[in-house]
């Protein structure tokens, strides 16, 4: 991918994550799951697991999304520098 594109996925990735409808949602989402686990009964093994691969969904999901931030923040550092390089080239 190319910096422009990966600073712009990122700054999307980060509007999301950082908005209080994704924060609520993710509560939500979190907090469900933990309550339907914890209220499955113990003999429902085959719930329990699908409870847990929610969960574990879940948190891939949210992983990537910091994953996509982080990269874009890197995005605009590599932009930032070439900019500061290409503007002492020209100086010089």
């Amino acid at each position: 991918m190319n910096p422009d594109l990966e600073q712009r996925r990122g700054n999307d990735a980060a509007f999301i994550i950082n908005s209080d409808i994704w924060q609520h949602a993710w509560t939500k989402l979190h907090a469900g799951l933990a309550n339907a686990r914890r209220n499955a009964p113990l003999t429902a093994t085959e719930t329990h697991t699908r409870l847990i691969l929610m969960e574990q969904l879940a948190h891939i999901l949210r992983k990537n999304m910091e994953d996509t931030m982080t990269t874009g923040k890197m995005a605009t550092l590599q932009i930032e520098s070439e900019q500061r390089a290409r503007k002492w080239w020209q100086r010089n």
